[in-house]
């Protein structure tokens, strides 16, 4: 499938990885002689543990070629990454949409510099899909007795979120089965309900 891949296209000559002293197979520091913004992406603060030598490009991309974008080896983002990332898969019984259509919605694949891999803040990436409302929805008291919690409700597919509270800046600190929940979702507007990602 050589003249499938991308590097085919790009003129690529087998010796380009394969040179002739070079001694035993190439590895993903051959790969980085060409691909310097991934080789970038890969020393920021968050990344796959390639420069680490826990994982290779090899793992995930076929160099000499496939039918894939990106000449992955499965037949998409998704199945690719539930291949080391199993816990992550679904079916759910609560299913959070972004999670099953595509891990790219909020993840970096090589690296980020923001924390587990994601492509921005984790409220921000939240508020991107989710706004607060200003209904005191949980229930609790505040530090300040008022008991209003920030509740969010999703938008419109397009529309972007203005936020400006969070309880504790950080949305999985409640709501930690991000990917989904098996759990039940309980009775009417019970806030530990399995379909608001608690439990």
């Amino acid at each position: 499938l050589w003249k499938l891949s991308k590097h085919s296209g790009q003129d690529v000559a087998c010796a380009t990885c394969h040179a002739a002293v070079q001694k035993g197979l190439p590895t993903s520091e051959t790969c980085m002689g060409c691909h310097k913004d991934i080789k970038n992406m890969l020393e920021k603060f968050s990344h796959h543990p390639v420069m680490e030598g826990k994982v290779a490009c090899f793992d995930c991309h076929n160099p000499h070629g496939n039918e894939n974008r990106k000449m992955i080896r499965a037949g998409s983002i998704n199945r690719l990454c539930e291949k080391c990332h199993a816990d992550k898969k679904g079916p759910w019984l609560n299913e959070h949409a972004p999670v099953e259509e595509n891990c790219l919605t909020c993840h970096q694949v090589h690296g980020s510099k923001f924390r587990r891999l994601l492509v921005d803040k984790e409220v921000s990436l939240c508020t991107s899909c989710h706004i607060y409302s200003g209904a005191n929805t949980h229930g609790r008291s505040t530090a300040d007795g008022t008991g209003t919690y920030a509740r969010m409700r999703v938008l419109t597919v397009g529309t972007k979120a203005s936020f400006s509270r969070t309880l504790n800046r950080g949305c999985v600190n409640c709501h930690s089965l991000i990917h989904g929940s098996n759990a039940p979702n309980g009775d009417a507007g019970d806030k530990y309900s399995g379909k608001y990602f608690t439990r």
